[in-house]
């Protein structure tokens, strides 16, 4: 089986499309493929992309998934951890998922939602003797989409491969995660965590034993590349391929920059529905100014990263022409 590893869209509509397109120019035929999708569809990007990557989907039969923390705060807006840039971008897109023409498929993303939480862990694949785990965050309980397994802190990600291992003890196990935004792939070799190296477009042998995976992000991509970031698995030959596609990101960037625009009157809320953004903000003590979150979030998808987290991932991964290599000490 081939599956399409893909993660934290973020509402990014434009670049969802451009690797729906890729995908399919691979394939051609839909049934040839799943798409395992780990979350986080919604937050950051716009109103019309979170509606837009809703509908995908909604529309897609083939595609197994399970949300992440942005997802699920959608819902609920329990969370309050989340930083203010973070809650403005999932409240309007929330205000603007429940106007009448929109309110249907955002009552269909909550029942999924839902439903999917209340399963929990019941996400789980065994194809080809290979064992699929997929997560967003860590499977650590109550990390589920919160954990982030960050490539330069190794030791997270071989406890959670230890975690897993009395489950599968004589199994070939993929974990599976995203939520951090950064491509990783990693074996578990006796009680050492191995790094390997990325040359996208290129399969990828992975070990016989415990390996990890973050096929980066669609929408939102922090490791210095703009361009989307997704991988394909494939359990018959046991292995890995990643991709990068480019996308319209001065088309997404035009759509921010309208959603930031909080004064104009091309704005997709009422002045009401915005002033109850910001009164929701200021009660949760979360005040900021959305004209500066997205020009925040427009250079940072222009950048592939505005993360002074990029430069610790730069101490594992050294980005070259063919890919990501692999810094060794």
């Amino acid at each position: 089986m081939k599956y399409i590893l893909i993660s934290d869209v973020h509402a990014n509509d434009v670049a969802l499309d451009a690797v729906t397109r890729y995908v399919e120019d691979i394939f051609g035929n839909q049934h040839q493929f799943r798409y395992l999708f780990l979350g986080d569809l919604v937050g950051y990007g716009t109103m019309l992309g979170a509606l837009n990557c809703i509908r995908w989907l909604r529309s897609h039969a083939n595609v197994d998934w399970l949300p992440g923390n942005h997802d699920e705060w959608l819902i609920s807006q329990a969370d309050s951890s989340f930083q203010g840039s973070a809650i403005l971008s999932l409240l309007v897109q929330r205000a603007y998922l429940l106007h009448t023409d929109h309110k249907d498929d955002f009552l269909w993303f909550e029942q999924q939602v839902k439903s999917a939480i209340e399963k929990r862990s019941a996400l789980k694949f065994h194809k080809d003797g290979l064992v699929l785990h997929p997560t967003h965050g860590s499977v650590v309980e109550g990390g589920e989409r919160n954990g982030y397994l960050y490539p330069w802190k190794p030791s997270l990600i071989k406890w959670d491969l230890l975690r897993l291992r009395p489950k599968y003890p004589n199994e070939a196990v993929c974990l599976l995660y995203g939520h951090t935004h950064y491509p990783l792939l990693a074996c578990l070799q006796g009680d050492n965590l191995v790094y390997a190296s990325i040359q996208y477009g290129k399969a990828i042998q992975i070990c016989d034993g415990m390996v990890a995976i973050n096929p980066g992000s669609v929408g939102q991509p922090r490791d210095g590349d703009p361009r989307s970031s997704f991988a394909i698995l494939d359990t018959k030959s046991r292995t890995v391929t990643f991709h990068r596609v480019e996308y319209d990101v001065e088309a997404m960037a035009t759509q921010l920059e309208a959603d930031g625009n909080h004064n104009s009157h091309f704005h997709p809320l009422s002045w009401e529905e915005r002033d109850a953004v910001l009164a929701e903000l200021k009660r949760r003590g979360k005040e900021v100014d959305p004209r500066k979150v997205y020009d925040e979030l427009i250079a940072r998808i222009r950048a592939g990263n505005k993360d002074s987290n990029l430069s610790l991932y730069q101490g594992v991964y050294r980005k070259v022409e063919w890919g990501m290599e692999v810094i060794t000490n």
